[in-house]
């Protein structure tokens, strides 16, 4: 089993590196030998990926980092608008302070350890999301409103690593956000379209379940299902929002005051101005473009 391991070493709060050293010997007795490709740059990742399985050099690559590294990827498996590989397999090894994705992975795999060890793939579900010229791929949760503020707030922070830290920015982008009137249309499972103005404090765009270091705003979502599942959260206080927040930890997300849910095969979002949105952690900016999600069935070949 040819296999890379490309590494983040600034996952984790920078500690990425020395944990990967830690856990070596241990993956080397489970997987067997494998290259290291450190990443230096953002969008590394991605550029290695492309090159790689271009070459068909690998049988598997093992994401060694957080949910941004998993991102990147991800995006590095298409080129083009075209899938790269079928067959060689995407593993994690979580490093990153969130591991939202592979929070989700290990509800649906069945024995993880042994599908990294015997590259156990399954083509899952990719989604795509497109502003004006600029598009790119997300495997787990896109999002635009104030979740797009909170990732901001934390990217630029030196307080960034955990749970306590995306709620600090969640209460502090909280208090500035004002939710404003946007347009969503979707197209549902039975290819019907439907509309609605809404005015949210946020709209998530789920393929996993988790985002913002456990939150559990979709615990019925598929990776397999060819749909999102998405949940907007509006006309609710926002200490409403705060004090009721357990119950998205909890995956109770149905009881959460001023939820709606559906799913869809694309949903195209009109915010009339500037607004921030967020995919697998990853900020994005339209600047009043019309955003929008599309759904790409069973492409990207995940170990589980």
């Amino acid at each position: 089993m040819r296999r890379l391991v490309i590494l983040n070493p600034v996952s984790r709060g920078g500690r990425a590196r020395e944990l990967f050293r830690k856990l070596e010997p241990e993956l080397k007795v489970a997987l067997g030998s494998f290259e290291v490709f450190e990443t230096r740059d953002r969008l590394d990742a991605t550029t290695t990926v492309r090159k790689v399985l271009s070459e068909k050099r690998f049988d598997q690559l093992l994401v060694a980092g957080g949910d941004g590294t998993v991102n990147e990827v991800v995006n590095g498996y298409f080129d083009g608008g075209r899938l790269l590989s079928k067959t060689t397999g995407l593993g994690i090894v979580n490093l990153g302070s969130g591991g939202d994705f592979f929070r989700g992975l290990l509800q649906v795999s069945q024995d993880y350890p042994t599908a990294l060890r015997e590259n156990r793939i399954k083509q899952v579900d990719c989604g795509h999301v497109t502003i004006g010229g600029d598009s790119k791929y997300f495997i787990n949760i896109a999002s635009v409103g104030v979740a797009g503020n909170i990732m901001y707030s934390r990217e630029n922070s030196s307080f960034r690593a955990g749970t306590v830290a995306y709620f600090y920015h969640t209460l502090k982008s909280l208090v500035t956000f004002q939710p404003r009137d946007m347009k969503i249309a979707w197209v549902d499972e039975r290819d019907q379209k439907q509309e609605s103005t809404v005015k949210p404090l946020n709209i998530f765009v789920c393929n996993g379940r988790f985002n913002g270091a456990g939150m559990n705003w979709a615990p019925q979502a598929s990776i397999s299902d060819g749909l999102f599942d998405v949940v907007f959260i509006a006309g609710v206080s926002k200490l409403k929002l705060v004090s009721n927040s357990r119950l998205v930890y909890a995956g109770q997300v149905a009881k959460f005051p001023g939820i709606k849910q559906f799913r869809a095969r694309e949903v195209t979002i009109d915010p009339g101005s500037m607004v921030r949105g967020e995919a697998d952690g990853e900020i994005y900016e339209s600047s009043g473009f019309p955003i929008h999600y599309k759904m790409i069935p069973a492409t990207v070949p995940l170990v589980m």
